[in-house]
Parts: structure tokens; sequence; C-alpha cells
């Protein structure tokens, strides 16, 4: 009887698991820098059962489409994702506008997606919750001034560093440009602090060790 039930977990868990290309079918093209990434990253969140998730900066085109075709396309397949594993998601943007378009354009996922205007860091700083994958993919970077990307994202680590749960996974986007991107500053102070890279690409993704 014990085998049965097993079994029948397992077959379950089979049976409800859901294909990543569900989320990006329509929206992100194969061929597009960011697929390979969002498709691991979105099968990890299922390995790892995550249910809170946080994202900084926000979809922020008022046609959704548009955010495929460049950046900001997180908020949709996240939330998407949310809405279908019983999962969280707070997303978090300074510009009131990119907030005002990010909820019309997911106002479909609002009981699983919470949209906040305000400064990313000072959000991270008193969120009062776990922390199971943390997006961050505000503030945008410029090669003629890479640091001041690059210490924002570091600011943004800083301040949830103590809210990640021991599955935690972080994503950051805008890696392995001209002048070492967005991520370079925290990407290094987090494999110096128990963290490993599992995808190195436009996105990073990092899991602990």
């Amino acid at each position: 009887m014990r085998k049965f039930c097993l079994l029948a977990c397992v077959v379950s868990s089979a049976l409800f698991a859901t294909d990543s290309s569900t989320y990006l079918k329509g929206r992100v093209p194969v061929e597009n820098g960011r697929y390979k990434t969002f498709s691991a990253v979105l099968d990890l969140m299922e390995q790892r059962e995550v249910k809170m998730i946080v994202e900084t900066g926000t979809e922020r085109w008022q046609e959704a489409k548009n955010c495929f075709d460049g950046d900001g396309g997180g908020t949709i397949i996240f939330g998407h994702w949310a809405s279908e594993h019983g999962a969280q998601m707070f997303s978090v943007d300074i510009n009131p506008k990119h907030v005002e378009y990010a909820r019309e354009n997911t106002h479909q996922f609002r009981d699983n997606l919470t949209i906040v205007q305000g400064d990313s860091v000072s959000f991270l700083k008193t969120f009062d919750q776990e922390i199971d994958f943390l997006y961050l993919d505000s503030y945008d970077y410029d090669e003629k001034d890479p640091f001041s990307a690059q210490r924002h994202c570091m600011n943004e680590v800083l301040a949830a560093q103590d809210k990640l749960s021991k599955k935690a996974i972080i994503m950051i986007d805008d890696c392995n440009v001209k002048g070492g991107g967005k991520g370079k500053v925290a990407i290094d102070y987090l494999l110096q602090n128990g963290w490993t890279r599992y995808r190195n690409a436009h996105q990073v993704i990092l899991v602990r060790k």
C-alpha cells in the first residue's frame, strides 16, 4: 500500500508539472537571448517549489508585446507562473508610469501578483517575508557609466540577503556585456559568500552551493 501511495504521488506530480515553454510561448522567441535562461529558471522554480517571488524593475510598456522584444517581460511570465502554482509575487518599480502599465497588463494575475511603486532597495530592506526567487532587473545599465547600475544591484542584494530562503534562486538581468553588466559587483560578492552560477549568460542565475 505504501509503495502504491508513493507511486501515485510521483505520477500526480508529473501530471501537474507544467512545461516552462507554456509561459514563454507566443512571448519570448526561442532565438531571443533570454529564452534559455527564462526556461532554465522556470524549471528550477518548479523543482524547488517556489512560493515567494520578488522582482525589481517591472513590465514597463503600454503594449505588453513590446516587453518581450526588449525588456520587462519577467513580470508577465512570472506572474503567470505564480498564478498557476499558488505562489505570491511582488514586483517593484520606482516609475509610476511603469507601475500603471504593468498593472494593466497583468490584471489577470492580480490575485497572485502585487505591483508596488517605490525604490527597490528601500522595498527590499523592509520586506518581511522569505524570498524563494529574487529577480533583479531594475536600473537601466549604461555602458558609459556601468558602476551606477552595478552599485544599485549590489545594494539590492545586500538589502535582500537575509530574507532569502535556503532554496532561494537569484537571477540578474543585463550581465556579460561591455563593462561587466549590471550584476558584475553583486555576482562577485555572491560567489564569495556561498553562491554559485547555475547559468551564465545575458541573465545570470545563481543558487547556493
